[in-house]
């Protein structure tokens, strides 16, 4: 059997995508992910965290659903960063049996 993963932020680790990809794919059932800060990156993204891929085998499942919990997503960029950051989307779930528990998407303006 195939344990989950976890993708676990100890003290709000940020991600930060620089290449305009998303910074987190979750694509397995029983896949997990908490206390994670993503802020956008100065290249557009489509999307900053991807849940799943649109196909069956990338969705949870009844007994093993993909978990997001204390996740905080956010566009911002400091007025003083060269740069302004940039994303389509924060969140985009593409799978089945997803739970997401306590999400924080937040857009702000320079």
């Amino acid at each position: 059997a195939v344990l989950p993963q976890v993708l676990l932020g100890l003290g709000f680790a940020t991600l930060t995508p620089m290449r305009g990809l998303p910074a987190v794919e979750l694509l397995a059932a029983g896949v997990r992910m908490a206390g994670v800060l993503v802020q956008a990156g100065p290249l557009r993204s489509r999307a900053l965290v991807v849940v799943g891929d649109g196909s069956p085998s990338s969705s949870g499942t009844a007994d093993a659903p993909i978990l997001l919990h204390d996740c905080f997503v956010r566009v911002y960029a400091e007025r003083t960063a060269p740069q302004p950051a940039v994303a389509t989307t924060m969140l985009w779930v593409r799978a089945d049996h997803v739970v997401v528990d306590h999400a924080w998407l937040w857009r702000g303006g320079r």
